[in-house]
C-alpha cells in the first residue's frame, strides 16, 4: 500500500478564475454616461462627483440649496446637457 503525500496549499499554483464576458446590455451600462432630461438631476450627478464623501441626504440638501442660488448663466450647461439627452431611456 502506497502512502499518500501530504499536500500543502503552497504546492498549488494560484490561477485566477476566468472572467465571464459581459452581455451587450452590461457593457453599454458601464460605458454609458448618466445624462437626464432634467437639468437639476444632471447638476446633482456633478455635485456628487465633486463631493464623494458626503452621504446622499447631505448631497441632495446642499445641491438643492446651491441650485436655488445659482444664476441662469450658471445653470445653462446643465440645461444644454438635458436638451442633448435622449428622449427615451434605453432598456435592455
Amino acid at each position: 500500500m502506497v502512502k499518500p503525500e501530504k499536500l500543502c496549499m503552497d504546492d498549488f499554483d494560484e490561477v485566477p478564475a476566468p472572467k465571464r464576458s459581459l452581455s451587450k446590455c452590461q457593457e453599454s451600462k458601464q460605458t454609458r454616461a448618466k445624462i437626464s432630461r432634467n437639468p437639476f438631476i444632471n447638476f446633482i450627478f456633478d455635485f456628487w462627483k465633486s463631493n464623494p464623501t458626503m452621504n446622499s441626504r447631505e448631497v441632495f440638501s446642499r445641491a438643492g440649496e446651491k441650485w436655488r442660488n445659482m444664476s441662469p448663466e450658471e445653470k445653462s450647461p446643465y440645461r444644454e446637457m438635458a436638451k442633448r439627452a435622449p428622449k427615451k431611456r434605453r432598456r435592455c
